[in-house]
């Protein structure tokens, strides 16, 4: 934490450290396991946080058409409420 504040270093070397654990905590709140790489996978999760990024920065809100499912699939997933997210 002395050499950065960048989150995602800080998470890469805290994976290297502990390895990987539940998703958010899934197995505590009930959501059923969401496996979509392994958290190893460092350049595949690199280009989804660009792409998040990016598209954050276009429709912040995912008020625009082609981001609709994306937005209602979100809200099935989290139950609409908010949580700390970056």
């Amino acid at each position: 934490m002395a050499e950065t504040n960048d989150g995602f270093i800080l998470a890469e070397r805290d994976l290297e450290q502990r390895g990987p654990g539940e998703f958010l905590g899934t197995r505590q709140s009930g959501f059923a396991e969401l496996r979509v790489a392994q958290l190893t996978d460092v350049h595949l999760i690199d280009k989804a946080r660009r792409f998040a990024q990016a598209l954050y920065e276009e429709d912040p809100d995912l008020s625009q058409p082609q981001n609709q499912l994306l937005a209602a699939t979100l809200k099935e997933s989290w139950g609409g409420g908010e949580g700390d997210i970056s």
